[in-house]
């Protein structure tokens, strides 16, 4: 594998290589890891021209394991045309028999592919038409027992989906482009909804009203994530800055760091600490893992090039598409 191009002498802190490294055999273009403790090993590849479905296994896992990490493409899914999200349903069950598959993918074409694998022993690739612009993010509701997507577009729209009709039953209009989406995960009928211009509301999907704004006077906002530990923090990159809000203290942020000099495209939590975050952003393509509570960044890489940023449920590892490479980074979340 190419050297990850790593430069020390751009951060005043210890700048640090993956742990793991996978070598594929085409660059990826976006990766996700389930968001659900039955199919926490499930991680979402998209590739130029296909989506692999794979099952990623650690050793922390399995001490009879004699490798440290063990990947397997379960089944892979042909899609010409350029990924701009992706999301796994809590449909997904590789424990099954058949395995189930569902996930979706925004496509640069404003259309929204929903694909099932396992499903009356068949696969099945469905089309959400809706959006006039740029879709960019898309989400499942993590509770309801309907399955639902909800998605966000430079068309100044949040769309709700019934994957079942193929319609979006519920539309929100926004005052400018909707950048993220993320549901509850405590409460199925709230969804957060992240504007460019920098507000951050969240709605009550059965009332169809939002029931709490939150401001920023940075912007334009790229992207948001909803802690999955606490759901009180949210936190968004807008410009270089990462921005944290408590809800239960304010509808301001708590915190607003500058992490990335030239810019900054996407934020996540960790799953199993709400104090620790992961961005990526600019100059170059950097992997910043900052500790909020000292506000300090506990591991930072730059990458020559870089996917999204995405989880694993459970154990405390970030993972990058890096060029032709899936890197993992372990980080110390206590």
């Amino acid at each position: 594998m190419p050297p990850l191009n790593i430069d020390p002498t751009s951060f005043n802190v210890k700048l640090d290589s993956p742990v793991h490294v996978v070598d594929l055999p085409k660059q990826v273009m976006a990766v996700e890891f389930s968001p659900f403790e039955w199919s926490q090993n499930v991680i979402l590849l998209a590739f130029p021209k296909v989506i692999s479905v794979a099952s990623i296994k650690f050793q922390e896992e399995d001490e009879s394991m004699e490798t440290k990490y063990k990947l397997d493409v379960i089944e892979e899914f042909e899609f010409d045309g350029r990924i701009h999200a992706l999301a796994l349903s809590q449909e997904t069950l590789l424990t099954s028999s058949p395995k189930v598959m569902q996930f979706a993918c925004a496509s640069s074409n404003h259309k929204i592919y929903v694909f099932e694998s396992g499903f009356k022993d068949h696969s099945e690739k469905k089309e959400l038409n809706g959006h006039t612009d740029y879709i960019n993010d898309i989400c499942f509701d993590k509770e309801s027992s309907v399955d639902t997507l909800a998605s966000v577009s430079d068309d100044c729209t949040c769309r709700l989906w019934s994957i079942k009709d193929l319609k979006s039953n519920v539309i929100f209009f926004l005052e400018s482009p909707g950048m993220g989406v993320r549901w509850s995960a405590d409460e199925p009928n709230k969804i957060l909804v992240a504007e460019k211009k920098g507000i951050i509301r969240l709605y009550n999907v059965e009332q169809e009203q939002p029931v709490l704004s939150l401001e920023s006077d940075v912007f334009p906002l790229n992207n948001v994530d909803w802690s999955p530990s606490n759901h009180c923090k949210v936190a968004s990159v807008a410009r270089g800055y990462l921005l944290v809000w408590d809800t239960s203290k304010s509808c301001y942020p708590v915190m607003k760091q500058l992490i990335h000099a030239e810019g900054s495209k996407h934020v996540r939590f960790c799953n199993q600490n709400e104090n620790i975050v992961a961005t990526i952003g600019s100059p170059g393509h950097t992997l910043n893992v900052t500790n909020l509570k000292t506000k300090f960044p506990i591991n930072v890489a730059k990458l020559k090039l870089s996917s999204n940023v995405s989880w694993h449920y459970r154990l405390p590892y970030v993972c990058v598409g890096v060029d032709n490479s899936l890197c993992f980074w372990k980080v110390v979340t206590k």
